[in-house]
């Protein structure tokens, strides 16, 4: 007797959109957190200041984002007084940044799923940063969970995320933003990672 062949997967359309989003850039993301790590970003202060700087390039590029639809959700004044708490300046912003005031409502959110997803790894860094005597009040500001806690705040921007009506044209190119934003961040890290 044959065995009936495994129901097809659901069509791109019908998945949720962080769902989507997660699996659509699963290589890219896991290719970025292997490539951080590499860079041993808690292994001095130095190195600690070149993943502040690419935080700061990453949330500068999409602070206009927040501040036309919830403007109390970023993270840049906290990684600003981060490098003030070191001694850092801020660094200029990078010529081949882009604009997000020119992005759509799909490209906006996938930018957005990649900034909020970081708050899942974020606990983690922080717990890191105490091998250099930094934390929630001084120079890891910006690595403070939510005082939702880090499942309850994800929860709540996962649902907000899904519960966004697009068109399959709009989801597809809200992965491909998200994709963009991880390879953003990847440049920002050769760009700060290149003094040895």
């Amino acid at each position: 007797m044959l065995t009936p062949a495994p129901p097809a997967p659901p069509p791109y359309g019908s998945v949720a959109l962080s769902a989507a989003l997660k699996e659509h850039t699963r290589a890219v993301h896991d290719g970025l957190d292997q490539h951080l790590l590499q860079q041993r970003i808690f292994a001095s202060r130095q190195r600690y200041l070149g993943f502040l700087r690419v935080q700061w390039h990453f949330h500068g590029t999409i602070a206009p984002l927040y501040r036309m639809s919830d403007p109390g959700s970023t993270r840049l004044p906290l990684i600003e007084e981060d490098l003030r708490d070191l001694g850092a300046i801020m660094p200029v912003p990078h010529t081949w940044r882009p604009q997000p005031h020119a992005f759509s409502k799909a490209t906006a959110l996938g930018w957005r799923y990649v900034a909020e997803g970081s708050t899942l790894g974020a606990a983690v860094l922080l717990k890191m940063a105490a091998a250099l005597q930094l934390h929630a009040g001084y120079g890891a500001r910006h690595l403070q969970p939510s005082s939702l806690g880090v499942a309850e705040y994800w929860r709540r921007e996962r649902n907000a995320l899904d519960g966004v009506v697009l068109t399959a044209e709009e989801r597809a190119q809200a992965c491909v933003a998200a994709s963009d934003a991880f390879q953003f961040i990847r440049r920002c890290v050769d760009e700060e990672f290149t003094f040895e």
